[in-house]
Formats: C-alpha cells, structure tokens, sequence
C-alpha cells in the first residue's frame, strides 16, 4: 500500500497494540544504488531488533514482530520499483509499507506509538493541495504535495452538458470578459458569443458547474487549497458557479489536457506553494506576537502536555531531528537525558500526533524554520 493521506495516517494513528516498530530510509529509483537500499533495510532492522530486545526478554516474539521487514531484504524486483524514500510500520496487528515521493532520513524506532512526524509534509493541508482541472466536457481532481501529483477518482463526478453535442469549433466561439471588482474567490463574468443559443450555453455551464463545485467540496478536505486548471474563458465561469472558499486566485490557463502530469504538478505547486508559504508566515507572525504570553511556549515537556490536552492551536516542528525522552501518560510525567534510551519516545512526534488529532495546525519544517530557533514552537488556543 502506497496511499498515505489523512484517514491512513489517523489508522496508524489509533493502533495501539504496542510495541510499534517504524523504519524509515531514502531509496532508489534506479541504478547500481538500488543495491544499497536492502543493506540499509537489513540495518535498521538489526537497530530495531535491539530496542525491542532492551525492552523485552521475549526474543522469539520479537523474531516474529520483524519478520516480515526482514522477508523484504531478499525480495529483488521490490527494491526495483521504489521511489525517493520507504516508510515501514510494523506492530501485532499490522505490517504496513509506503513508497514515498520524497527522500527522508533513516530512522529506526521502536515505541508504544508509531513514529508518523516524517509523513506529516506530504499529509497535513500546510502541505496538500487539489487541482481540478476543468473543461467544459468533463472535471478531473488531483491531489498533490511538494513531490508528485495523482489523479483523485471520484465516482459520480458530473458529465458536461456538451460532451456530445458541441464541436470544437463551436466552443471557441464563446469568450468571457470580468466585470467589476476583481475577488479572490469569486468574480463576476459577462458572457459574448455568436449565436442565438449562446445564453442557453452560459445557463447550462452554470448549472454543469455548479454541480462539480458541489461534488469537490464533499470529497475533499476542508482545509485544503484548491488549484483551478481551464482554458482561459472558462476560469470565469466557474467562479461564478464556485462557492468553495479554498479556491486560490491564481489560476492554470490553457487546456489541461495539454499538460504532462510533470507539467501539471509543476504549475500547480508554483502556485499552491506561495499560498503555503503565506499561511506558516502568518502562523509564525502569530508565534512572535504571543511568544512573551502564556499563549506561546517553545518549551517542548509544556507543548507535548497542551498537545495532550487539544489546547494547541499552531504547532511548528524539527523535521529530521528528534527529541527523545520517557514518557509516562499515567502519571503526566516526561523524563529526559542526554543519550537515548530503548524506552524514549519522540517528544515532538507525540506533540505533533495529538495536534493533528485535535485538530490543530501542525508545519514539519526544517530547523531553521522553526521560530523561536528550537526544535519546536507552538501556540495554544487558550
């Protein structure tokens, strides 16, 4: 299974049947280096093997646990098809693996709880966008990250009242030009065309539309942004039909259709980026206001606590570093040290796993991104 998004991040999520071995490691598309992709595999293992034997005297157990990674070591045509990196997750219940778009760290943890901070970029919405890629024939969605794009399939996706009784040429015959004051969600259009029929073509546009705008907004994510792909005198049309508040202003003009999936990501995350990068500006603007309050803390015992308890609003972590500690939830106690033990646990895993739960705001980022120059930065709702 390759699919990570929301609904299987909250799966791994509530598996609870301890303990949780993840692995994470950088592949291979192609080439000699794909070699050295099941030596890193069978490593990480052996390192997951110990943390599991420090806290366990089970050994036959845990031979059984990580059989299943180990299976994967000799499985050649595997490790041929692979992209930039592999998340593994391995418990009693489930054996769980993700070729991903992006390259991440190697990584072998063993904890009552899956390690999940490294898939957060490419599912949190500070991260996701859709596309929709419109004709007046037919509506396709993408969804997208950083990395790659990959067509959403939605069944009943509405059919366009034309698609077998407008020629090409006719369609050219229609243009649009806005009128008024330009929004960024909507604008007003006037429609020219040749023909007496021309106003029952607006009219049934209208109705086409409006019926899509319906079907995007129940099957994609509220909080995520949507990308709008047309050729240029449908853009117009469609924001009239549209009340979806996530549309971005910004627009692919041209066919769709004319664009490699290459092509189409590439336009499309030129644009949902700066929408991105707009809102964690915000979000730390937000920090640096309150940080001198009790609204804001980069104290991470104090963030994992609120995080415990849903109070985080906004929450920033390290991404690729890692703050280890012992965790007792019984108790409310976090015990840290200097050198990792077999029973830590990733603080800002734990801080951002129950900020996405509750519902807050949660940008994995670089350290440098970080404000507040620590390994996380959060502020709380109250």
């Amino acid at each position: 299974m390759d699919q990570i998004n929301r609904s299987e991040l909250r799966r791994l999520i509530e598996m609870d049947r301890q303990p949780c071995v993840s692995i994470y490691l950088p592949t291979h598309r192609a080439g000699a280096d794909t070699l050295q992709d099941p030596i890193r595999l069978k490593n990480l293992v052996r390192e997951a093997e110990r943390l599991l034997g420090e806290r366990s005297d089970q050994a036959p157990s845990i031979r059984d646990l990580l059989d299943p990674l180990r299976d994967l070591v000799d499985q050649y045509q595997f490790w041929q098809h692979q992209e930039d990196g592999l998340a593994l997750f391995r418990s009693r219940d489930i054996f769980c693996r993700y070729r991903l778009s992006f390259t991440v760290p190697e990584l072998a943890v063993a904890a009552p709880r899956f390690h999940l901070k490294p898939l957060l970029p490419a599912v949190e919405a500070n991260q996701r966008f859709h596309v929709l890629a419109l004709s007046q024939d037919a509506a396709r969605v993408y969804e997208g990250n950083s990395q790659s794009i990959t067509e959403i399939k939605i069944k009943n996706m509405p059919e366009g009242p034309f698609i077998s009784s407008v020629s090409r040429g006719t369609e050219r015959q229609l243009q649009s030009h806005t009128t008024g004051r330009e929004s960024s969600r909507r604008r007003g259009a006037v429609f020219h065309g040749q023909g007496a029929g021309e106003e029952d073509r607006r009219q049934a546009l209208l109705s086409y539309f409006r019926r899509v705008d319906e079907t995007v907004r129940k099957l994609t994510d509220e909080q995520v942004p949507v990308v709008l792909a047309a050729v240029d005198y449908l853009c117009p049309i469609y924001r009239h039909a549209s009340s979806n508040p996530n549309l971005l202003a910004e627009e692919i003009h041209g066919n769709p259709e004319g664009h490699s999936s290459e092509e189409l990501h590439r336009l499309a995350w030129t644009i949902a980026s700066s929408h991105f990068k707009e809102g964690q500006i915000k979000a730390a603007d937000e920090y640096h206001q309150l940080w001198h309050t009790q609204r804001a803390s980069k104290d991470i015992p104090q963030i994992v606590t609120a995080a415990r308890q849903g109070r985080v609003k906004l929450l920033f972590v390290a991404v690729g570093l890692q703050e280890w500690a012992q965790v007792d939830p019984q108790r409310a106690e976090i015990v840290q040290s200097d050198q990792r033990s077999a029973h830590d646990e990733d603080l800002l895993n734990l801080a951002a796993i129950d900020t996405f739960i509750a519902g807050g705001c949660v940008y994995a980022v670089p350290p440098v991104e970080v404000p507040g120059r620590g390994l996380a930065a959060a502020v709380f709702r109250y």
